[in-house]
């Protein structure tokens, strides 16, 4: 389990955890306080026997398995997937990938900067919450004739043995840019992740959600012949959960992210005065919540 904590508004205990398991997870609701606030991702099940989450959502994710070997890998992908992969390795000479360098996270964050900026509704992320993520992640960037052309933080966790990518982005869309190049590459640079944490004794690599949305991006991730397997969302909060249960709806309508929420009636909102300026703040400054899509 992973788990990345923040205060907000100096009041609240914001959290992001990932990949508990059951027992952690009911650990995590049996202990919160009135003004916690838990996000929970790719969580086995919703635990709702000792207090209702404010917010869930349950969706689709795809994962390679990463036990089967190189070869059954290989074999696994689609034919386009393959064949884009060894066009890839025939410019191996002009391709060079770099994990971890100071020099990698900071053609990164730029890239992916960048690239969101050029995407609807897409938020940037700040170098305070990239720091957040870096003792949990790694970095891949893909230079190609020297130039960052696509890079990926992926999440990894040793204990579930899982490595989740949450954020990617390549050059595609900077003017004139060659997109037929960049998606190979693209492609090239997730088959070398998914070698390198082989060897690491990782054993799921999850493409990070699978939904029907954007069935372009779910057919790309799914051509490297992963497997589909439910993927769990859920939002606990401490004993305001009312007023927990707007604000989180806010927060999802602000960041143009679906999930199904009523918003509670003014008398049921009446007792929770004391926390109206928290979450003004809260849903203003965003939590920076990441979708899992990429």
């Amino acid at each position: 389990m992973i788990i990345f904590e923040r205060p907000l508004a100096g009041v609240i205990r914001y959290r992001k955890v990932f990949f508990p398991r059951k027992d952690q997870l009911v650990e995590l609701v049996q202990h919160l306080r009135p003004m916690d606030l838990v996000r929970v991702f790719s969580a086995p099940a919703i635990c709702s026997g000792y207090i209702r989450p404010i917010a869930c959502e349950d969706g689709q994710t795809s994962f390679v398995d990463l036990t089967k070997g190189h070869d059954a890998i290989y074999a696994g992908m689609h034919a386009n997937c393959r064949y884009k992969v060894r066009r890839a390795q025939k410019m191996c000479d002009r391709i060079d990938i770099v994990m971890n360098t100071e020099a990698a996270r900071s053609d990164f964050l730029a890239l992916h900067n960048r690239f969101v900026r050029a995407k609807p509704r897409m938020p940037v992320v700040t170098p305070k919450r990239f720091n957040e993520y870096l003792p949990h992640a790694d970095i891949f960037m893909l230079y190609f004739d020297g130039q960052p052309t696509c890079g990926r933080l992926v999440l990894r966790d040793m204990e579930s043995r899982i490595a989740l990518m949450m954020y990617s982005a390549t050059k595609r869309l900077d003017e004139g840019a060659d997109t037929i190049t960049v998606g190979i590459l693209n492609r090239y640079l997730h088959w070398h992740e998914m070698k390198t944490y082989q060897a690491a004794g990782i054993e799921k690599y999850d493409f990070g959600g699978a939904g029907s949305v954007r069935p372009s991006l779910t057919q790309f991730k799914r051509s490297f012949g992963g497997q589909l397997i439910p993927y769990h969302y859920t939002c606990y909060a401490g004993s305001a959960w009312i007023a927990w249960r707007l604000a989180h709806s806010l927060y999802m309508k602000w960041t143009g992210q679906s999930v199904d929420i009523s918003i509670p009636s003014k008398e049921l909102l009446r007792g929770c005065f004391e926390n109206v300026r928290a979450i003004r703040q809260w849903v203003e400054r965003g939590l920076g919540a990441k979708a899992i899509s990429k």
